[in-house]
């Protein structure tokens, strides 16, 4: 009969355990999930500027297209065999005038990506956390970030 109670103890100290674990550990591992989108997003800007600055050097002209046929462009290999981007990066990517920029899915990302960045979002309370990005107040937030090409 001891035997019993003490693993039913045993049993209800799990599920506690299990819940709190759910419960406190499911925050943190949301907030790694988007540090590791943040500085995904991050580094795909960056390879993107990279291929294009390539591609200028090695072609002695810009490509030209759409962002997602530039993507494309860069993505695939050319006659000599070179291909500028190993992998094509996820998402819609947006190139215009020397900028790159990747259009966040929704302002619920948007607000998660700023948290992340370290923002305030109590600046941009009136877009719920994703400020307007021709603002240059909020230049260099994640949701207005743009990589430069030069």
């Amino acid at each position: 009969m001891f035997n019993l109670i003490v693993a039913a103890i045993c049993i209800v100290v799990v599920a506690i355990l299990a819940v709190a674990g759910i419960f406190y550990g499911g925050s943190a591992f949301s907030i790694a999930n988007d540090k590791g989108r943040y500085a995904q997003y991050l580094n795909h800007g960056e390879q993107i500027a990279a291929a294009i600055k390539f591609y200028q050097t090695d072609k002695g002209q810009s490509p030209s297209g759409s962002a997602s046929e530039l993507v494309q462009i860069l993505s695939q290999p050319d006659a000599g065999g070179r291909t500028y981007l190993s992998s094509t990066p996820v998402g819609d990517w947006y190139v215009t005038e020397g900028i790159i920029y990747r259009k966040l899915l929704d302002n619920g990302e948007c607000k998660r990506m700023n948290v992340v960045a370290g923002k305030d979002i109590s600046q941009a309370s009136a877009s719920e956390g994703c400020p307007p990005c021709d603002d240059a107040t909020f230049s260099d937030w994640p949701a207005c970030a743009r990589t430069t090409i030069n």
